[in-house]
C-alpha cells in the first residue's frame, strides 16, 4: 500500500457487507465516527475508518489532499474493497472528491456533510497561511478551542457543553505538522463544481442549520442530479457530533433507502 510520507496511515476495519469509508473533519480523527460505525455495523455494512498524517493515531504530514485520497484507495485497495460509499465531514468530503476525479467507479454512494465543492478564496488562503506559520505546540489547546467555539452552534454549546468537551477529546491527538500541512493541503485544493453533475450515485448533504457552509450545501444540492439535502436545525459544522442521533438516523435510513442500488451496481 503506498503511504503518506511513507507512514502508514491507522485505520479501522469492522463488519460485513457493503463497505462505507468514513473520511474525518479537520482536526479531529477516524474515532470521530465511533458511534456511525456501530450503527453501520448494526445495520450489516462493513465501517472502514482512516486517520490523516498528523491526526489521531497516524503520524507525519499531508502533502495534499491528493495524497490523502491516495493513500485511502491504497488502503482500501489492500483490504479487498473495490467498491464503497463513502461518508465524509469537512475536509474529509475534500478527500472524497479527490477520491472521485481520481476513481470515480469505485463510489457507490456519497453522504456529503458540513463541506463545501468550491476552492478557496484568496482571503481564506491567506487566513490558513497565517494560521500555518503561526501555529506552536503551546498554541494548539487554544486554537482547537477558537476553533470549535466559532464553529459549533452556540445551541449546543449551551445545552450540551459535552460535545465541545468531546471534540476537544477527538482532536487531542493533533499535531502541529497536521494542523499546519492540513491548513495548507485545504488551501490548495481545487475546485469540485465540476464533478457535481456528473454524479450518478445515491448522495446525501448532511449540514448543520448555523454552519457557514449551509449555502455550499444548498448549491451541491442543486447541482448533484438526485440528491437530498438534510439540515439540522440548532447545529453547526460538526453535525455528527453535536446532533449524533439525527446524524445517525439520516445515514441508517440513507443506508436503507439505497440498499437495492447497492447491488445493482
Amino acid at each position: 500500500m503506498r503511504q503518506v510520507n511513507k507512514v502508514k496511515p491507522n485505520f479501522t476495519d469492522t463488519g460485513a457487507g457493503v463497505p462505507i469509508v468514513f473520511l474525518h473533519a479537520f482536526p479531529l480523527s477516524g474515532a470521530m465516527w465511533a458511534d456511525a460505525v456501530k450503527r453501520s455495523v448494526e445495520a450489516g455494512y462493513r465501517a472502514v475508518t482512516i486517520d490523516y498524517p498528523g491526526f489521531g493515531k497516524t503520524v507525519g504530514e499531508i502533502e495534499s489532499i491528493e495524497s490523502i485520497a491516495d493513500a485511502t484507495l491504497d488502503l482500501l485497495q489492500e483490504l479487498g474493497i473495490d467498491k464503497a460509499i463513502f461518508c465524509g465531514l469537512s475536509m474529509g468530503g475534500y478527500v472524497f472528491f479527490e477520491i472521485l476525479r481520481k476513481r470515480p467507479g469505485i463510489v457507490l454512494g456519497a453522504l456529503l456533510c458540513d463541506t463545501t465543492h468550491e476552492a478557496d478564496s484568496d482571503s481564506k488562503r491567506s487566513e490558513r497561511s497565517a494560521i500555518a506559520a503561526s501555529i506552536t505546540e503551546d498554541g494548539l489547546p487554544d486554537f482547537r478551542k477558537d476553533l470549535f467555539d466559532s464553529m459549533v452552534s452556540s445551541e449546543i454549546a449551551e445545552v450540551a457543553p459535552e460535545r465541545i468537551e468531546r471534540l476537544m477529546e477527538l482532536s487531542s491527538d493533533a499535531t502541529v505538522e497536521g494542523i499546519r500541512t492540513a491548513q495548507l493541503a485545504m488551501g490548495a485544493r481545487k475546485s469540485s463544481e465540476p464533478l457535481l453533475s456528473e454524479i450518478d450515485f445515491p448522495a446525501c448533504l448532511i449540514f448543520g442549520r448555523d454552519d457557514a457552509m449551509l449555502p455550499a450545501g444548498t448549491i451541491m444540492h442543486e447541482l448533484i442530479p438526485g440528491s437530498s439535502l438534510c439540515i439540522l436545525e440548532d447545529c453547526g459544522h460538526f453535525s455528527a457530533i453535536e446532533a449524533p442521533g439525527s446524524f445517525n438516523k439520516i445515514l441508517t435510513d440513507f443506508l436503507c433507502e439505497n440498499s437495492e442500488s447497492w447491488t445493482k451496481m
